[in-house]
């Protein structure tokens, strides 16, 4: 089942990358930008609270967040819930430097796990309550796959949130098109094809999904329940 809100139709890019080294490409990009990454990103990663909201943690014991940064979800989170077990993965070890930093400065680091990996290639040891991805999915080459992994990382009666880069489709078409293009050069082309992708898994998966985009395409949400 899914509930979908597509008003817009998603402009096209022909911007590729390749996805090998992929892992050197992220610690050489946030060797020096992790320590400016959160403020930086403040005013552009719009809905990451509504992501979080959408997992409904007073009633989970349990979080993985896939593709973590800094740890700023993961500070949040473990803030507001303090009976929560999280774990974060990351496959930026220069981004794990700074999210162990955030983490011991705000004395959590004995209740959130961090681990080293690349979510997009290897399952995910373990399953988990509820597990988000926070601009995350669109920085991995193969998204598909990493969408996967991660539907299948959830717990039965479990939820995964995304939130991620939409498609720009409340803006006119030709500055659409030179965001997604702008993006897509800094590795985080917007998943354009993820509303069919959620389509596709839900007609074979016994989950439900629902998408939308939101503030004019800025951002795009999906939230994916697994039947219990």
């Amino acid at each position: 089942m899914i509930h979908d809100d597509l008003h817009f139709m998603p402009p096209t890019t022909s911007f590729m990358f390749d996805d090998s080294r992929h892992q050197e490409r992220m610690d050489r990009r946030y060797r020096y930008q992790r320590h400016v990454f959160d403020l930086s990103r403040k005013f552009i990663l719009f809905g990451r609270e509504r992501a979080i909201a959408a997992l409904r943690l007073g009633e989970a014991h349990s979080v993985l967040e896939i593709g973590c940064g800094t740890g700023r979800n993961l500070k949040l989170m473990a803030e507001a819930y303090p009976a929560l077990r999280l774990t974060g993965t990351d496959i930026s070890g220069e981004m794990l430097k700074s999210a162990r930093a955030n983490l011991v400065r705000a004395r959590l680091d004995n209740r959130v796990s961090l681990q080293q990996g690349d979510a997009a290639t290897q399952p995910i040891a373990g399953k988990s309550q509820r597990v988000l991805m926070s601009y995350s999915l669109s920085m991995m080459p193969d998204w598909r796959r990493a969408l996967a992994i991660a539907i299948d990382a959830v717990e039965l009666g479990g939820i995964l949130a995304i939130v991620d880069f939409g498609n720009f489709g409340g803006l006119p078409d030709w500055l659409a098109e030179a965001c997604i293009e702008t993006l897509s050069r800094q590795d985080a082309p917007p998943c354009l094809e993820l509303p069919q992708e959620l389509h596709r898994h839900a007609s074979s998966r016994a989950i439900s999904v629902h998408h939308e985009y939101a503030l004019a395409g800025f951002y795009q949400l999906a939230i994916i329940e697994r039947a219990p």
